[in-house]
């Protein structure tokens, strides 16, 4: 008697998924937490539209969740996540896990690219990239999209007009050996600086400006501070998504071709999104009563003339990061318009 009726149990069971075959379906979805630390920017504008491609090209089997304004922890916990398998993808800047591979300095080195399009077109070239984006696979993550964030700027207490206007100042730099010799080669003085700190920082007069992107700083709302930013170009910010490798590989093999695939292709969205956030992050500055102002062209070639050379001699000494660096140097070379 049990057995028939464990029989029709099953039975029911089938015709149920038979009946209502959504059921299936919802049992089947994938979960894909993607964690970042911004909020309305670029990297949330640009994955908003990711998991909408990612769940219409999936059919439903891949959800993804955006978690905003370090929502899953810090930084540097949120790549630890991803590295785990606790968090599937973190979205950033890709000097954050310098910490895992030096490989990642090597977008860093300054004056390697003319413009924002001839830095995407190097950084995505399939000579380089192959390489870039899997630096940490065996330390559990594949960096799926590489995109171009913003040129460098710098917001100051008084404008900068003038490559002479920097010389004695303090600027706010990350704690990096490269910044700071970036900063010394405009003549001035590099205060490491958590970026939490720098708007009170440049209220008191701690320091007197910062190197950074219009976009971030628009973000913090620095022109409530401080009513001018240059563009001075010298440095470039890539940004990264990277992806858990743990959680790639528990993927059916069509849907882990299909999230590499998609994120291949976003690092264009990527960068598309975050040329029109800069362009309105300078209005957001002007419309705020504040200055964008931009080096003389003769300043600005001095000072390339003055910083080329750092990449070299930093990045060049480490063989770790010198393979990688190349790679991105011949690129660059390769894709450099005549």
């Amino acid at each position: 008697m049990k057995t028939k009726r464990a029989v029709l149990s099953v039975a029911a069971l089938c015709a149920a998924a038979i009946a209502f075959p959504g059921a299936r379906a919802v049992a089947q979805t994938i979960d894909m937490k993607i964690g970042y630390a911004s909020v309305n920017a670029p990297e949330d504008a640009a994955s908003k539209r990711f998991v909408e491609e990612l769940d219409k090209k999936s059919g439903g089997r891949i959800k993804g969740r955006l978690f905003p304004g370090a929502q899953l922890g810090g930084i540097q916990r949120m790549i630890e996540g991803v590295q785990l398998g606790t968090q599937e993808a973190w979205v950033g800047p890709a000097g954050f896990l310098v910490g895992l591979h030096p490989g990642f300095s090597a977008p860093d080195a300054p004056g390697l690219f003319d413009d924002v399009e001839h830095a995407y077109r190097s950084l995505t070239d399939a000579s380089f990239r192959e390489k870039f984006t899997h630096l940490v696979e065996d330390k559990g993550i594949i960096v799926t999209s590489i995109a171009v964030y913003d040129p460098t700027w710098i917001a100051s207490r008084e404008p900068v007009r003038r490559l002479s206007d920097l010389r004695g100042k303090k600027i706010r730099v990350i704690a990096s050996r490269m910044e700071q010799e970036i900063v010394g080669a405009m003549g001035a003085t590099g205060v490491p600086m958590e970026f939490n700190e720098v708007v009170p920082a440049l209220q008191n007069g701690t320091i007197d400006a910062v190197r950074s992107s219009i976009i971030v700083l628009g973000g913090s709302k620095a022109f409530n501070v401080v009513k001018s930013i240059t563009f001075e170009g010298t440095g470039t910010i890539p940004i990264v998504v990277t992806t858990s490798k743990v959680w790639l590989d528990k993927l059916p093999a069509d849907l882990r071709q299909l999230v590499l695939d998609t994120g291949k292709a976003y690092d264009r969205v990527y960068t598309d999104v975050c040329n029109q956030f800069r362009v309105d992050a300078e209005k957001l500055w002007v419309d705020n009563g504040a200055q964008v102002i931009r080096l003389p062209q003769e300043d600005r070639n001095e000072l390339m003339q003055k910083v080329k050379p750092l990449g070299d001699k930093i990045l060049g000494e480490n063989p770790r990061v010198k393979e990688i660096y190349e790679l991105l140097k011949a690129s660059a070379a390769k894709h450099k318009k005549a």
